[in-house]
């Protein structure tokens, strides 16, 4: 016998398994920004704000690691928080952690919108993906200018032009990795719908 799960079933499941996507993403996140921190410290002093942040970020993984693990796994809205504080902080080491080089965008830890934007991408609807992409491309971009509408004035400027180029690759990251977790779901749908099909069949043969 073949079990038929709702919509509403087929989302939870789809929420638990892919919780460990974001978790995983979440701790590669914290130990690359562990080891950057350690590489890039020419003092004491510049260890403590990045490893401060990294550490915010171990205790919420802790927390929603342990609830999987024990297959309680926490709800759409907390994994959605979750996720916007994966945002902050890293829009936080980018401000903070440009190492006297100017603005945001001589950081070179934007990178760490990459993980977060993917996770998020594989397991979450197209719309709320593309909110949750504008938020870090809004993010990035404020950081990066001080000002976003500054745009007009800088378009000419070798800066923006590099500014424009990442945000086109996260914005393609996001879309490219939600196509693809949708693309995947069809594809077992309807393996999973040609099941009992193929179940008759055998059964009619025998």
């Amino acid at each position: 016998m073949f079990q038929t799960l709702t919509a509403n079933q087929e989302d939870r499941e789809d929420l638990f398994y892919g919780q460990v996507v974001v978790i995983l993403a979440r701790w590669f996140l914290i130990l690359a920004g562990v080891v950057l921190a350690l590489w890039t410290a020419t003092s004491v002093e510049a260890v403590v704000l990045p490893i401060g942040f990294m550490i915010v970020l171990m205790g919420m993984n802790f927390y929603l690691h342990g609830r999987y693990l024990m297959r309680q796994p926490v709800q759409a809205p907390l994994v959605y928080l979750s996720s916007a504080v994966d945002l902050i902080v890293i829009t936080l080491i980018v401000v903070f952690w440009t190492q006297g080089r100017g603005t945001g965008l001589a950081s070179p830890f934007f990178v760490f919108y990459y993980p977060a934007l993917l996770a998020f991408a594989l397991i979450f609807p197209l719309a709320m993906t593309l909110l949750f992409t504008a938020a870090a491309v809004w993010l990035y971009t404020v950081v990066s200018l001080g000002d976003p509408w500054r745009w007009l004035g800088l378009l000419d400027s070798a800066d923006t032009q590099v500014l424009v180029a990442r945000l086109i690759s996260l914005v393609a990251v996001a879309v490219v990795a939600n196509y693809y977790a949708r693309v995947e779901a069809e594809r077992r749908d309807a393996y999973a719908g040609a099941q009992p099909l193929l179940g008759g069949e055998r059964g009619a043969a025998s």
